[in-house]
């Protein structure tokens, strides 16, 4: 995706400059890097060091991009994530915010462009090399990595805040007091449970990435807010199952389900023709109790997945729960999936502790099978030197 003029105006300015609000310096643009695949839909975002706090933040700029300055929805959901935001400070495992909302006046070819931002902390280590990479990483640690993220994600919950765009570009772990912690970014499309949304209708757009959205999502209903907390659920599910398989759970569910495309137009049409959420809502129910049972799950047992035998039956399960076509059918909450997944660590950390005594047992008793052997070389040669002197 290029950069429109405007966006390139506003990088080079960035980054040229010496100090922003006299506070921050050496501003650099990291998610529309050359040659990178560009991250975050509404903004443009500069790692940059904050001379008073002695450390670094990322700025978060909204990109004025002609086709994005012009969108209401997108300038409306970039102020509402600093509204957020201000509401999950000093909550552990929360994206901290670390400025106010804030104006740059940009100055390009002749004119005084506003351009609005705020500051948020900076967190370096993603996680996407444990889905990269994941067949030179033990299950055990992926599982500990998958528990953390739901600990992230649960926090936003218990605030009653729904992500609605989660994927593993938009995760970051840090470490605070000797522990990992996984915190989700990019709240652009985030939304809290008690405010409207900010759309009269999605239609068949979906808010997040159209791998890890749910289906009711591209029905039309991703602005309901009582679905807001599934649809979390349904991707965090798809990235369960992506941290043991290398293909898309979404290509693999399209696979299996032939008639999806279909089946989208019917629930489509059968909530499009409603004008408030209750009746959308209303239409999707009566919809997924005619249509939603022929829907084949995905299974992680059948496909070509990295999952040990000794645990594919609990995150088979668990991934199938995760992603039921059918939202109400899935966890209704997350500490349901935290005890199952810990249940499989256990598991693991229970067969390789008793891989180890089982292979120190066994070097065990070679080592005392040698020594004995050794004795017993020894009492033969000293019987053979006996015989020796006899002669």
């Amino acid at each position: 995706m290029s950069l429109s003029e405007n966006s390139r105006a506003l990088i080079d300015a960035l980054e040229n400059l010496p100090i922003l609000d006299d506070r921050y310096r050496d501003m650099v643009c990291v998610n529309r890097a050359s040659g990178a695949d560009p991250r975050g839909m509404f903004s443009l975002v500069f790692m940059a060091f904050d001379i008073v706090n002695a450390n670094q933040v990322a700025l978060k700029f909204f990109d004025i991009d002609p086709d994005k300055v012009f969108n209401s929805y997108r300038v409306q959901s970039f102020r509402r994530e600093h509204e957020i935001l201000q509401t999950l400070i000093g909550v552990r495992r929360c994206l901290q915010v670390m400025s106010g909302f804030k104006t740059y006046m940009l100055k390009a070819g002749g004119f005084d462009i506003p351009c609005q931002y705020f500051a948020v902390q900076w967190l370096d280590e993603e996680i996407d090399h444990y889905f990269e990479l994941q067949d030179s990483i033990v299950a055990e640690v992926k599982l500990q990595l998958f528990h953390d993220i739901l600990l992230g994600v649960e926090a936003l919950h218990g605030k009653e805040v729904s992500h609605r765009d989660l994927k593993k570009d938009n995760l970051r772990s840090i470490v605070e007091e000797s522990a990992r912690l996984v915190i989700a970014i990019d709240l652009g499309t985030a939304a809290r449970s008690d405010t409207p949304a900010l759309a009269p209708s999605y239609n068949a757009s979906p808010v997040g990435a159209l791998w890890y959205s749910a289906p009711e999502a591209k029905f039309g209903l991703a602005g309901v807010r009582e679905i807001g907390k599934y649809t979390d659920i349904f991707a965090l599910g798809c990235m369960l199952y992506e941290l043991f398989n290398r293909e898309y759970f979404f290509a693999e569910f399209l696979r299996i389900n032939p008639s999806f495309s279909m089946v989208n137009t019917v629930f489509g049409l059968a909530v499009s023709q409603k004008t408030n959420d209750k009746d959308r809502l209303d239409a999707l129910h009566a919809a997924l109790d005619r249509h939603g049972k022929g829907m084949a799950a995905v299974t992680m047992i059948e496909t070509d997945s990295s999952v040990p035998m000794g645990i594919s039956s609990i995150l088979d399960e668990l991934v199938q729960s995760m992603t039921k076509f059918d939202y109400r059918s899935r966890p209704k909450s997350l500490g349901s999936v935290r005890l199952k997944v810990q249940s499989a660590i256990a598991v693991l950390r229970n067969n390789r502790l008793n891989r180890q005594r089982t292979e120190e047992t066994k070097a065990r008793r070679i080592e005392k099978l040698k020594r004995i052997a050794l004795k017993e070389q020894r009492l033969a040669d000293a019987l053979q030197r006996r015989l020796a002197n006899a002669k």
